[in-house]
């Protein structure tokens, strides 16, 4: 029998098992009676008490590749929580075509949305090209929209798409500036970091593939990743 004690104690409505073994493909591994034991806690897991989120996602193929928002409505699904979703993405898009009234394929269509319904969150990015100096005057433009909306901003720090691995830390630092500076400076609370992720998944397990077969989008496996920081 193999006992494991956490060091410190977590609040978790699941416990995941994964059995690792280097040399799995030549042996079979045998589990029974598998239990996990906790203690009760008045602390409840903060789960939004709420019948549906109203999620509005705007941005470019960064979102939309491999249906990102999708894999996000589903992992909020299964912890009960009800996700209606939105998107107003164009391809190669910046928030500047956005910030633009007269943008026929960004800046119209997005306040076409906004004034469809309200929504609880609202989920931008910017183009991998931009940095803070392009991505700032937009979202001064941006900001009274959305707040007069009533939706909260998360913004998606992105990853890199920079078709060289090797220079992808540094366009991934970045973003990292870019989105921090952005955060900090118009009060906003919630910055997915999947930049971050995207490093220290490629750290970490450097056997999983990220990038689409073009070399600068986002894969399937990584379209999940997306989802689960956005989550």
């Amino acid at each position: 029998a193999i006992t494991l004690q956490l060091e410190e104690s977590v609040t978790a409505r699941y416990v995941e098992f994964r059995l690792v073994d280097s040399k799995m493909w030549k042996r079979w591994i045998f589990v029974s009676e598998v239990e996990a034991y906790g203690i009760s806690t008045s602390t409840a897991i903060p789960y939004p008490e709420v019948d549906e989120l109203k999620f509005l996602f705007v941005g470019n193929s960064a979102t939309y590749y491999f249906h990102n928002p999708v894999k996000f409505m589903l992992i909020a699904e299964s912890a009960g929580i009800n996700v209606d979703i939105t998107y107003c993405t164009i391809g190669s898009s910046y928030m500047a075509n956005f910030a633009d009234a007269t943008h026929s394929r960004c800046g119209a269509p997005l306040r076409e949305k906004l004034a469809e319904k309200q929504y609880d969150y609202i989920v931008i990015h910017d183009n991998s090209n931009a940095d803070y100096d392009k991505s700032q005057p937009a979202m001064e433009t941006l900001m009274p929209l959305f707040e007069a909306n009533g939706a909260e901003v998360m913004l998606y720090k992105r990853y890199s798409s920079n078709t060289s691995a090797s220079l992808r830390e540094a366009s991934a630092y970045k973003h990292h500036l870019n989105y921090t500076k952005l955060a900090s400076n118009f009060g906003i609370d919630k910055v997915a970091p999947v930049a971050d992720a995207f490093l220290i998944s490629t750290d970490k397990y450097p056997s999983i593939n990220l990038h689409h077969t073009d070399n600068s989008h986002h894969n399937d496996t990584s379209s999940y990743l997306i989802a689960l920081v956005w989550a």
